[in-house]
């Protein structure tokens, strides 16, 4: 908590792209560093991710910032929101933000088209976790996941490797890459399974 400016910025900067600080909707903006002209109609009707698309040039407008460490905001619970309910079209609006954030991250260089590659992988997983806990039928899952596999390899989210993620990350990104959908939607649901045994063991 506190006021940050000149190299103070840098940490959040790398939270930006490295996917911690990604959310527009806890922020406020000063209008003078708001810019109101982009054309966002080629991108009308995505809902996933898109707050990508406007906050990497808000942080490069931004030379300082207050981070407040307080609830100024009331959060109601969607069963129907995107992080509980796995939608095809998550992966369009997921790839064209992500497209718009890697750009920035290379015109900004240094660590950040690294970290920005890093908050991708983080981001697919994300996305993984959704459709898995989703009333899918398992071939469409298997089938969702061959095209977030494609997606990911076409853009080259596989190589160079990354490091400095979770092991669920990892394990993820290393099973999409060898093809491997099928065991990576039963090892979830297996994961998912067993940690609700857990959790129901350990409230008895």
């Amino acid at each position: 908590m506190g006021y940050y400016e000149g190299a103070g910025c840098l940490g959040f900067h790398r939270s930006v792209f490295d996917g911690r600080h990604i959310s527009v909707w806890c922020k406020c903006v000063k209008l003078s560093i708001l810019d109101v002209t982009p054309d966002y109609s080629a991108y009308h009707g995505l809902t996933y991710a898109e707050d990508l698309f406007q906050l990497p040039e808000l942080m490069a407008l931004a030379h300082n910032f207050y981070y407040l460490d307080e609830a100024m905001y009331f959060h109601r619970d969607n069963s129907e929101g995107c992080t509980k309910l796995y939608k095809t079209e998550y992966l369009t609006g997921f790839s064209a933000a992500l497209d718009i954030q890697m750009r920035y991250a290379e015109s900004m260089g240094g660590i950040y088209p690294e970290l920005a590659r890093k908050s991708s992988i983080r981001h697919i997983g994300v996305l993984i976790d959704v459709l898995s806990k989703s009333p899918m039928v398992a071939r469409g899952v298997v089938r969702e996941l061959a095209a977030i596999r494609r997606y990911a390899d076409e853009v080259g989210l596989f190589e160079p490797r990354v490091t400095g993620i979770s092991l669920r990350r990892l394990v993820q990104a290393r099973l999409l890459e060898k093809k491997r959908c099928g065991l990576l939607y039963f090892i979830l649901r297996l994961y998912d399974e067993l940690s609700s045994i857990l959790i129901m063991t350990i409230k008895t």
